[in-house]
């Protein structure tokens, strides 16, 4: 039988037991080269852009058959890394003469 939930309407999510929000789990990553072709920018962009990302941010390291692994990123992580590109390409637009 389905339960409602014990949770008053409009009352916040509940928290686990180390007091963290419970988030929905990560279902899929991408390369990035793959958001490279997605974004329409070069790989060295993306590896300059990612300078100041986190694993907090989206940003994942996934390791494969390979001995080097490779730079992937959540949906999040997609959504940040546009931001960064977007400073980065803003902050050289000033640099320039």
């Amino acid at each position: 039988m389905w339960r409602s939930s014990p949770i008053p309407s409009g009352q916040p999510a509940p928290f686990a037991l180390n007091s963290a929000p419970i988030r929905a789990a990560i279902t899929r990553v991408f390369t990035a080269a793959y958001v490279a072709r997605m974004l329409d920018v070069e790989e060295s962009a993306i590896d300059e852009a990612v300078e100041g990302l986190d694993p907090e941010d989206g940003v994942l390291w996934v390791y494969d058959d390979s001995e080097d692994g490779a730079l992937a990123f959540t949906d999040f992580g997609i959504d940040n890394l546009r931001d960064s590109l977007r400073e980065l390409d803003q902050a050289r637009k000033r640099r320039a003469p």
